[in-house]
């Protein structure tokens, strides 16, 4: 017996929760990468405040070893930097992202950790003024890294919805062969079907039609709904999600052509039966 299986629009598309969880480890990792380098800020504000005082004092300077291993750690800082500036560059949707975070590890986060060295072979007054060059150096790179966490969190959605896409996309699929399916058993002849056979049948394939115009009516609700909260998938998108987009959109189109010249031949089939 001829059976079409509904087209269900609740399941997560394939791939979304693998996709949750790279996006939250991508998060997590900049988030922990701004909150290292707020950290190492603030104490390499505490050495800046006490060489301050120490030249107000005329005092000598006794914490030379955090301060290298304050050093230490931007040069770990600018590492993790690169390292997620390449993760981010493996997908061309953060590939702007990729080389924004590693202008950050390049710009402000060298930056300090040359103050730094200036600072641990310097008179104090070197030390003093290399210390404030690097807070405001970490500084900058904070904020830098604070405006990246914000626009990662617009792409991932953004990804997020081209999941999407490509869910509708094998919905579309699926439901062509649905249709072609649902054609295939309308056409076929049953000579041998008594007239109480021929109704039966009749009547499955009327409520298997209403099934699929149903089917493609949220399909085509639920590509609306997508494109009107992501306009930006016209023309940002990448280029093979814009084509198959193409392709969805022409085969939705076809399928409610058959839909209704099938609903048509049904009509017909069933007034030719009443006649007899």
């Amino acid at each position: 017996e001829q059976r079409l299986i509904g087209i269900s629009d609740a399941a997560d598309p394939y791939g979304a929760a693998e996709l949750a969880e790279q996006q939250r480890q991508v998060k997590e990792a900049l988030g922990e990468l701004r909150q290292a380098v707020l950290e190492n800020q603030e104490q390499v504000d505490e050495l800046h405040a006490e060489a301050e005082q120490n030249l107000q004092d005329n005092a000598s300077f006794e914490r030379d070893a955090e301060a290298s291993r304050l050093e230490q750690d931007q040069r770990e800082l600018v590492d993790r930097s690169e390292q997620l500036a390449a993760i981010f560059e493996l997908h061309p949707l953060y590939a702007n992202l990729g080389e924004r975070t590693r202008a950050v590890a390049r710009e402000p986060l060298t930056s300090a950790v040359e103050e730094m060295e200036r600072a641990a072979g310097g008179e104090l007054s070197e030390k003093e003024e290399g210390f404030q060059q690097a807070s405001q150096n970490l500084a900058e790179a904070a904020e830098r890294l604070e405006r990246l966490e914000a626009e990662f969190e617009q792409l991932a959605a953004l990804e997020r919805d081209l999941l999407d896409l490509q869910q509708l996309a094998d919905r579309t699929e699926r439901l062509a062969s649905d249709v072609e399916d649902f054609d295939a058993a309308r056409s076929e002849t049953r000579p041998e079907e008594t007239a109480e056979q021929q109704q039966a049948r009749e009547q499955r394939l009327a409520t298997e039609q209403q099934q699929l115009q149903q089917d493609h009516q949220e399909l085509t609700a639920d590509l609306d709904d997508l494109l009107e909260r992501r306009p930006e998938l016209l023309d940002a998108a990448l280029e093979d999600q814009l084509e198959r987009l193409s392709e969805l959109a022409e085969r939705a189109g076809e399928i409610a052509d058959r839909e209704e010249a099938l609903s048509e031949a049904l009509q017909d089939e069933a007034a030719h039966n009443a006649e007899e």
